[in-house]
């Protein structure tokens, strides 16, 4: 592959991670705003923090174009580079778990519970379903059922 193809398919990648990148956002903020109207139920996906990972996309890009114009200075610095690399991966896995955690904190301390009936499981990630109190939990959780084809509880 060329380096010019492999620098077109970074910026496609980069287009489609800064996406990811804004749902995540539009995402975080649609629940800090629900929690804020005191919605009867917020929902949000398990893993959301993760798609925060998408924002280092660009920075391989700059590096790949770093490479192409100055080899050998990125040569000098691989080892501190590699550590970079492994440090800021390290770190953003972390701080997508945490950002998750930190999510379901904050909804759980503004005095939603957690409706383990109404929660949509997944393949991979499942939609973790808050609700505003038992009463509208029990009627999420129906409404989950009925539109499931499963018999009432």
């Amino acid at each position: 592959m060329s380096k010019r193809t492999a620098h077109i398919i970074l910026a496609i990648a980069n287009i489609f991670c800064l996406i990811v990148f804004l749902y995540a956002l539009r995402e975080a903020n649609r629940i800090f705003a629900d929690v804020a109207n005191l919605s009867d139920s917020i929902s949000f996906g398990n893993r959301i923090g993760f798609a925060l990972i998408g924002i280092v996309m660009p920075f391989a890009q700059v590096l790949a174009i770093w490479e192409h114009y100055s080899p050998e200075a990125v040569h000098k610095r691989t080892r501190l580079i590699n550590r970079a690399v492994i440090v800021v991966g390290t770190g953003l896995f972390a701080g997508a778990i945490l950002f998750t955690i930190y999510l379901q904190d904050h909804v759980e301390e503004a005095g939603y519970v957690y409706c383990d009936g109404a929660m949509r499981p997944g393949s991979l990630f499942k939609t973790l379903v808050y609700a505003r109190d038992d009463e509208v939990c029990r009627r999420l959780t129906s409404e989950y059922r009925v539109s499931m084809h499963l018999p009432p509880k």
